[in-house]
């Protein structure tokens, strides 16, 4: 049904530029501004760009359109390209615009480039009037490190919104600045915001990270009172926040009282009790997952991998083994092999584990010495130090 919808959208786009052609409208910068923008939608960039030549004037929102497409489809040289021959035409970019770069500034971690936007955003003055940039400006320094520019940013603004300072913890959160985040949490509450989802969810993360437990539990409290706990990812985050912090029991109530169990809620709460030695437990969940239909990913296998080497699980340690080559992950994931390679060295079965090692088509630091720490282990020592030997050549 959406097949059909898409190649309805498809065709109109087509037979409304052959219809502009046929008057001699396919210059018009109105019209031709809104086939550029149509294009773009359907993720026909080439052909957007074709019409974008042909227009007699490009106005700001048909260069928008066009830099948001190139965005969208990975080709972020192009974009910026277009962005200086943008600017080359004194065409004034909007906050749209503006964010779409940001966002392309965030996937290729410039943080030159960003910088360069930053300052070209400053000379408007978009920054106070215009909340998304100013939210945009934040998150894209937070995701590239800089939390000390994203505050600054934060500080800036005239008119601060739940989004910015949900970006703003959200952004503590992730570089390890959780006990800002926690206090920023604390101060959008004394000046009157109410959190949203990403609020709570970023907040959780902190207080997990610094064990801030009891904070947590009255924040759980909160989250009931506004009927988010049903949230699908609010309720992923508390499970996430129970295990972590050892109150299996209460993550498993969680866990048990969630509308939708995903891969992830499954997996939050399979790396809860692999992370609290109850190993048997774990394995007893991952079976239940795949009983209910729901497939496992890289972290889960990972979590039961782990399980299955401590308590000498080797039979269902074979089974993961053998689901993991079905779908190709040891090709895709190096952890995946080396959680493989721990598990038979915990084993005992060096044989195997070799193999697998032998398979992998990029080794890292930790294939190497989880290799070398089993041979190690078991005793032999003439393996371990081949090993090294090849490891450093």
């Amino acid at each position: 049904m959406y097949k059909c919808r898409e190649e309805k959208i498809h065709g109109y786009a087509y037979y409304l530029h052959d219809y502009m052609c046929s008057w001699g409208l396919e210059s018009h910068s109105s019209l031709g501004s809104y086939l550029v923008y149509l294009f773009v939608k359907i993720d026909c960039v080439s052909y957007s760009q074709r019409v974008f030549n042909r227009l007699t004037y490009q106005k700001e929102f048909s260069w928008s359109s066009l830099i948001s497409g190139y965005i969208k489809c990975g080709e972020l040289h192009h974009a910026f390209t277009l962005y200086c021959r943008m600017q080359e035409h004194r065409i004034c970019p909007s906050g749209y615009t503006f964010v779409a770069l940001l966002n392309a500034c965030t996937q290729m971690k410039n943080l030159k480039k960003a910088i360069e936007i930053h300052m070209d955003i400053a000379r408007t003055e978009l920054i106070a009037t215009d909340i998304f940039v100013g939210s945009s400006l934040i998150d894209m320094y937070a995701k590239c490190g800089c939390i000390a520019r994203a505050r600054e940013v934060f500080e800036s603004l005239s008119v601060q919104s739940v989004a910015t300072w949900s970006t703003l913890i959200s952004g503590c959160a992730k570089n390890g600045c959780s006990e800002e985040a926690a206090i920023h949490f604390q101060q959008m509450q004394r000046e009157g915001f109410s959190p949203d989802a990403i609020t709570y969810i970023s907040t959780l993360k902190a207080y997990t990270n610094i064990g801030a437990v009891e904070k947590a539990i009255e924040m759980h409290s909160d989250i009931i009172k506004k009927g988010f706990e049903m949230h699908d990812i609010i309720g992923s985050s508390l499970v996430d926040m129970y295990a972590n912090c050892g109150f299996l029991v209460n993550a498993q109530n969680m866990f048990d009282r969630l509308p939708v169990r995903d891969v992830v809620s499954w997996t939050t709460l399979i790396a809860g009790y692999v992370k609290h030695e109850q190993l048997q437990e774990a394995l007893h969940r991952f079976r239940k997952m795949k009983d209910e239909g729901i497939s496992p990913n890289v972290i889960t296998f990972h979590c039961c991998l782990k399980a299955c080497g401590g308590i000498g699980a080797f039979e269902e340690g074979l089974e993961i083994h053998a689901d993991i080559d079905r779908r190709g992950l040891l090709k895709e994931d190096v952890a995946v092999g080396n959680a493989l390679i721990d598990m038979y060295c915990k084993l005992g079965l060096l044989a195997k584990a070799q193999h697998v090692f032998d398979e992998l088509p990029f080794r890292d630091t930790i294939s190497w010495n989880t290799l070398i720490g089993g041979y190690t282990f078991h005793g032999h020592a003439n393996k371990s130090l081949d090993c090294f030997e090849q490891m450093k050549m």
